[in-house]
C-alpha cells in the first residue's frame, strides 16, 4: 500500500498514526490512519477510504503547508502524529 501512495501522491513524508502507531490497534474495532503529507495540494479528494483484510484503512492528504498550521493550531490529529506516529516513508 505505502508504494502505492507512493507512485499515485509522490509524497514528501507518509504517516502511520493513529491506534496502530500508539501499539493500542484492536482488530475487529480499529481502522489504519495513515497520514500522506505532499508538496502542494492539487486533488479534490483529501481522504480516502481502503479495506484490506477486512481492516479499514483511512487516508488523510495535506500538503506540507496545511500540515504545518495544523501544528500550530494545535489541532488534534496532526499533533498526535508529530507525536506517535511512524514514518514509513520520507
Amino acid at each position: 500500500m505505502i508504494n502505492e501512495l507512493v507512485r499515485e501522491f509522490k509524497p514528501l513524508k507518509i504517516i502511520l498514526t493513529g491506534s496502530l502507531a500508539k501499539e493500542r490497534f484492536v482488530r475487529g474495532l480499529s481502522d489504519i490512519d495513515i497520514l500522506v503529507i505532499v508538496d502542494k495540494m492539487t486533488l479534490k479528494d483529501k481522504f480516502l477510504l481502503k479495506t484490506i483484510k477486512d481492516v479499514n484503512v483511512e487516508i488523510t492528504i495535506v500538503s506540507k503547508d496545511e500540515f504545518e498550521n495544523a501544528i500550530t493550531m494545535g489541532r488534534e490529529f496532526y499533533v498526535e502524529a508529530v507525536k506517535w506516529g511512524i514514518i514509513v516513508y520520507q
